[in-house]
């Protein structure tokens, strides 16, 4: 039952994000503005009844496109509509985010995906830093991924899993193990070593197997309830 199929795996040399979309999209009308917003994606996005178009409020910058599945393009100013979102109940936050001017500057790519991926944003090239003590192993720096590049393989740690491929760009992504031995050796107190708890035979891993296996209990008063209020925007 141990799923090996690679996820869908992006990597990209300049500022970029995905906007997924979890399977086939669902609207919501925004009370009487004429816009609907799209409830499974992971970033405020609405349809424009009246032009068909798309438009994404990432909080920091504004989108438009003529699909939901892209090419996305930024913008300076939202169509009158959502000045039309009211500003009180349930789509308060909603307004709030659209009232809000966008910053400045150049703003980040964005991949449209409708099913869960993964996504490697590099500065540039990828650097490498040799691990001491593996034989050559190498973590890419200029990411914040877990990506590694061993004897012109890359790997990438997903969720636990371990996918490599000969062509980062391109791919394409496989799933990989038994892994090559340079990862059971990187050494306890590097940069990369929280990836060990990943690296099958390890310590870590093991102590990780354990934990994952422990009961957790909670106690709760009969009849408490949680102190917080949740508004739902659409229903």
């Amino acid at each position: 039952g141990f799923n090996q199929e690679a996820p869908p795996i992006y990597v990209v040399e300049t500022p970029t994000f995905l906007l997924f979309v979890n399977g086939e999209p669902f609207a919501t009308a925004v009370a009487d503005s004429g816009l609907e917003l799209i409830g499974n994606a992971n970033f405020p996005v609405f349809r424009d009844t009246t032009s068909g178009s798309y438009y994404l409020l990432s909080g920091d910058h504004r989108y438009t496109a003529a699909k939901l599945a892209g090419p996305w393009g930024t913008i300076a100013e939202l169509p009158p509509a959502f000045r039309k979102i009211p500003a009180k109940g349930e789509f308060a936050p909603l307004a709030a985010v659209a009232a809000a001017p966008p910053e400045a500057g150049d703003a980040p790519a964005i991949i449209t995906t409708f099913k869960p991926a993964e996504i490697v944003v590099l500065d540039g090239k990828p650097q490498g830093r040799e691990i001491a003590g593996t034989g050559g192993l190498e973590s890419i720096v200029n990411t914040e991924s877990p990506l590694f590049r061993l004897d012109g393989t890359y790997y990438l740690v997903v969720a636990g899993r371990w996918f490599s491929t000969k062509e980062l760009a391109g791919g394409p992504w496989k799933f990989t193990m038994p892994l090559p031995e340079a990862f059971a050796r990187i050494p306890e107190g590097d940069d990369d070593a929280d990836v060990r708890a990943s690296v099958p035979g390890t310590l870590e891993a093991r102590r990780a197997v354990l934990e994952a296996q422990l009961p957790e209990t909670k106690t709760v008063k009969a009849g408490a309830a949680p102190d917080i209020t949740v508004a739902y925007a659409g229903g």
